[in-house]
């Protein structure tokens, strides 16, 4: 077996497209995969400044990494949303390398993760009260004991005024409530603060999640989120984690601060559950 197909079968082992740019970032060499399954071929790109096919947020870190890359440098790696056509997107991670006999041109591989999603932003949902939400916990917990969780999520910054953050907080909200049980059981506390109610087994990354709507309008969003299985209480009844729930809920609303909320949530809940059941 050839050296050279070797390489290429280790390269492709490490990732799923694989790029030669010109120093200008244009791309020369394209293989492997497309970023959309079924879709056109890497192939396709060549001759395509990369920056254009990634999203807002990426762009300048990108566009930074490949001014400034030297030959047997590794820079960072970088993760950007990788345009599959005029509708989808796909979080992908790109690494770039370049090497001396090659420079000044630039290799990069590219790693895809998760589905491809939309870029149209949805319209935003209608979201329960508190009281709402504790009504759809308690209904819940009589059908289906010990089957539920409730998740709060900080969203700092996201309502920041400008089009963007509209745009982003409008996804944001769709993401949640989509994830949320039967989708309609999530609540917004406060303008970037939300509780659902979802399925204890559910695995969707809610912090990903809210991420990527972000940078779907070029931001860069970090949510925090705490998560905690709710049980029927005790001989059956709802009742005590209902009102231990309560008491969480009117904390969360409460509290104006954002560093630790986290903690705050999860520590509000776990002590009211406690007494709830004594």
């Amino acid at each position: 077996m050839k050296t050279k197909s070797r390489l290429l079968g280790m390269a492709f082992a490490a990732a799923d497209t694989l790029l030669e740019l010109h120093a200008d970032g244009r791309v020369d060499l394209a293989l492997g995969a497309g970023p959309c399954p079924g879709g056109a071929g890497a192939e396709s790109w060549c001759g395509v400044l990369l920056t254009d096919l990634v999203g807002k947020a990426g762009q300048k870190p990108l566009a930074d990494a490949l001014a400034a890359i030297r030959p047997n440098e590794r820079p960072a790696a970088i993760d950007a949303l990788i345009t599959c056509d005029a509708e989808y997107v796909r979080r992908a991670r790109l690494r770039l390398f370049q090497l001396p006999d090659l420079a000044p041109a630039v290799s990069c591989a590219i790693t895809y993760e998760g589905a491809p999603f939309t870029l149209a932003v949805p319209e935003a949902p209608t979201f329960l009260t508190a009281d709402g939400l504790l009504s759809r916990v308690r209904g819940s917990l009589l059908a289906r004991t010990d089957s539920v969780a409730v998740a709060f999520v900080d969203v700092p910054g996201l309502d920041a005024p400008g089009e963007a953050h509209q745009r982003a907080a409008a996804r944001v909200a769709a993401v949640l409530q989509a994830s949320s049980v039967d989708g309609g059981s999530a609540a917004r506390l406060a303008p970037e603060r939300f509780a659902l109610m979802r399925d204890v087994n559910c695995q969707m990354d809610l912090a990903a999640e809210v991420r990527d709507a972000g940078a779907a309008e070029g931001l860069d969003l970090v949510a925090r989120t705490t998560e905690a299985a709710l049980s029927g209480g005790t001989g059956g009844s709802a009742e005590p984690t209902v009102r231990a729930l309560r008491f969480a809920l009117e904390a969360c609303i409460k509290d104006g601060g954002v560093e630790g909320a986290g903690a705050a949530f999860s520590e509000s809940l776990k002590r009211t559950l406690k007494e709830a059941e004594r």
